[in-house]
């Protein structure tokens, strides 16, 4: 290959201390495609060759193809809420609204089942801006019925908006429910199952249908609970000089176990580009049952046995509520200022049967 400087530029090329020869001239450029000449004949009586004419194509490279992912965050702070996006968290995924509650900043659960936001109680519970009309237990019941792959965020409001003017003595927390608005007809099913010393099953079945002047969308949430709670006890008694008179111990293991049907269909008719009306229906059954063995024995102040207290609790309870809405919404800008009316018509029963038995073995102090 031969090869050249151009001192000028004149379109000249100078080569010196090349052989007899016959070569190929090559000339390259940041930005063009490569040019190689026809041979090129260099003898004694001609050392120096001229290219009249040499053109340089601009060279098109085509970058492969380019993908930009973005992480959404798990926690994100706004001027009036804190929210939380339920999928960025691993562990959430197969277990319940109520748990994904509780793993929550500043969410916690006191042992009657009621929710507590940074340690107050009286926080109202929201689903998709709609209030639930549970507290206590029974909210409790409803949440773990729904699981958290249905729950797209978690709005936390200490000191909500005009819109839940007088709403919770604590603030509010609305549960954001996954939508799916991609036209036609789609759905998906998510299977959850948990093993521990007892299993765990969550389960869901979401349908839409989208078409441009109405949407139909149902949910069918199914589960079983099953756990359990080993509870010790011990107290000590002592005279007036601090001397031992008694002691009391107490070992209860209390295993609840319950099952869920949840069901939600809704239809959103759309009047205009801006005003819709909706239908929602929504249904829970929730039976489930407590089994507690509790042992307790006293003692004297020589750790002997005075009396021991067998007792049994057996437990059914049943729940079951149903919602009928219909809203209309109708949006002022694009700001996200809008005019909502929503009538609710709301029924629930609940059934608690409870029973004791208490033998009593005494025994003689020794």
């Amino acid at each position: 290959m031969l090869a050249l400087r151009i001192p000028k530029p004149t379109g000249h090329t100078v080569s010196e201390g090349l052989a007899a020869n016959t070569y190929l001239v090559e000339v390259s450029y940041v930005g063009f495609e490569k040019f190689v000449s026809g041979p090129v004949k260099l003898d004694q009586n001609n050392p120096v060759v001229q290219v009249l004419l040499i053109q340089l194509k601009q060279s098109i490279a085509l970058l492969k193809e380019a993908t930009v992912t973005a992480k959404v965050p798990y926690i994100q702070r706004k001027i009036d809420r804190t929210v939380v996006n339920v999928d960025a968290l691993i562990a959430n995924a197969g277990s319940s609204a109520l748990e994904a509650l509780e793993r929550s900043p500043g969410i916690s659960l006191d042992p009657n089942g009621a929710i507590k936001l940074k340690g107050r109680a009286g926080v109202l519970v929201f689903i998709d801006d709609k209030p639930t009309y549970l507290s206590g237990s029974e909210l409790e019941s409803y949440l773990r019925a729904i699981p958290a792959d249905n729950i797209k965020q978690i709005e936390i409001m200490t000191n909500p908006p005009a819109k839940y003017e007088a709403a919770g003595n604590a603030g509010v927390i609305n549960i954001i429910t996954k939508r799916n608005k991609r036209p036609g007809f789609n759905g998906n099913v998510v299977l959850g199952f948990t093993r521990g010393q007892y299993s765990r099953s969550n389960n869901s079945l979401n349908l839409n249908i989208n078409r441009s002047k109405f949407s139909i969308y149902t949910n069918i949430n199914a589960g079983v609970s099953n756990s359990f709670q080993d509870l010790n006890i011990n107290r000590y008694y002592k005279n007036p000089d601090l001397t031992p008179l008694s002691s009391f111990a107490q070992n209860s293991f209390i295993q609840p176990s319950s099952r869920s049907l949840n069901a939600r269909l809704g239809v959103d008719y759309y009047l205009s580009d801006n005003t819709t009306l909706g239908v929602v229906v929504k249904g829970l059954v929730n039976p489930g049952k407590v089994n507690t063995d509790n042992f307790a024995a006293v003692l004297n102040p020589q750790q002997d046995t005075l009396q021991t207290i067998v007792a049994d609790n057996r437990q059914e309870s049943s729940f079951s509520n149903g919602t009928y809405n219909i809203n209309l919404r109708h949006n002022l800008d694009t700001l996200g200022s809008n005019i909502i009316v929503d009538a609710d018509y709301v029924t629930y029963t609940s059934d608690n049967d409870q029973v004791f038995k208490l033998p009593v073995r005494q025994q003689r102090q020794p």
